[in-house]
């Protein structure tokens, strides 16, 4: 079996499913890991497809083309009982409405996964909204979690109950940073963003008295870094499709400060402090209570270390493999 990871044009703003796959082909099993197409234009392009369809048309019959993410679209271009795709979240549909919401969903979503035998979402949640836009079957979704990065690491820190480094990442507005900035203003904390804010949201850090730094174009291995200065994950999001600095913040034994929503809630269980993420006076009572409360906060670390242990490498890995084979063995 030969797979093909088709993926986006490379935008250095945006790199969060090339780090995703990137950790995926890392521990493919068998050591023949999936070749990777990056499409020549960024976003929709019709020249995307019609490159893919020819250099796609060549291949040979054991070939399974995985679309990972973002350019749904290539489907159109592929072999249609060897192609698969994972749909990661739908917030692409949020803020459209009328017939380009409707154009939008049907090109980008409905269509490309209705020409796929089956496909994968990242979390429950994701599924149950792609089912529910495009009346896909949902036996033909298979739930596969997004791997947590090898380059994160369990590093003990005593914790600075004084003033605690808070690590929030992410600056698109479904991460909530103003709210999460109002919760803490007063409290003795450091808070470090990755991520460049609007400017907006660069005034109101300014203005909020919360000592700050906002870093980014970080490596994966900077990223690593900044889970293991840290020592408390925020990521009080209002919408998301997995939600994986929670379980980065798990593997580097931090306790984690995240919303009561799917998929957040779903991929936490009981091992973050889970508050209403519109709620500023809820984020603020988790974090009180993450930094008051020596015992509540280890054994939070202790749960997210063990779910942490479900989401490695080579088992994410291994579920993919396994469930490319599959497509191949019906095609046939």
């Amino acid at each position: 079996m030969r797979v093909v990871h088709v993926v986006r044009r490379r935008d250095p703003r945006f790199f969060s499913l090339e780090t995703v796959f990137g950790n995926i082909r890392g521990g493919w099993p068998g050591g023949d890991a999936p070749v990777v197409w990056e499409l020549p234009r960024p976003g929709v392009s019709p020249w995307n497809v019609l490159s893919l369809w020819w250099r796609a048309r060549r291949q040979p019959s054991d070939t399974v083309f995985h679309i990972t993410g973002d350019v749904l679209y290539a489907a159109f271009a592929l072999p249609r009982r060897r192609t698969t795709l994972t749909v990661h979240d739908c917030v692409f549909l949020r803020q459209r409405s009328g017939f380009r919401r409707w154009l939008i969903l049907k090109l980008t979503l409905a269509w490309p996964v209705r020409r796929c035998p089956r496909i994968t979402a990242i979390s429950e949640k994701t599924k149950r909204e792609v089912t529910a836009l495009t009346g896909y079957d949902p036996a033909r979704v298979v739930v596969i979690p997004n791997p947590v990065s090898p380059l994160i690491r369990t590093v003990a820190r005593a914790f600075d109950a004084g003033c605690p480094r808070l690590l929030f990442l992410g600056i698109t507005p479904n991460k909530n940073l103003p709210r999460a900035v109002e919760a803490l203003q007063g409290l003795d904390v450091h808070l470090t963003v990755i991520g460049q804010p609007v400017e907006a949201d660069r005034l109101l850090l300014s203005e909020s008295g919360i000592p700050h730094d906002i870093v980014h174009g970080l490596s994966a291995a900077e990223v690593a870094g900044q889970y293991e200065a840290c020592d408390i994950v925020l990521f009080p999001s209002l919408y998301e499709g997995f939600g994986l600095p929670i379980i980065e913040g798990f593997q580097a034994g931090r306790p984690v400060v995240t919303s009561d929503l799917p998929p957040m809630s779903e991929v936490a269980g009981d091992a973050a402090c889970l508050v209403d993420p519109e709620d500023v006076a809820g984020i603020r009572a988790g974090v009180l209570r993450i930094i008051g409360d020596a015992g509540y906060r280890a054994e939070l670390v202790r749960r997210g270390l063990e779910r942490a242990a479900s989401h490695q490498q080579a088992a994410i890995a291994v579920a993919y493999a396994a469930f490319c084979r599959d497509i191949l063995q019906a095609s046939r």
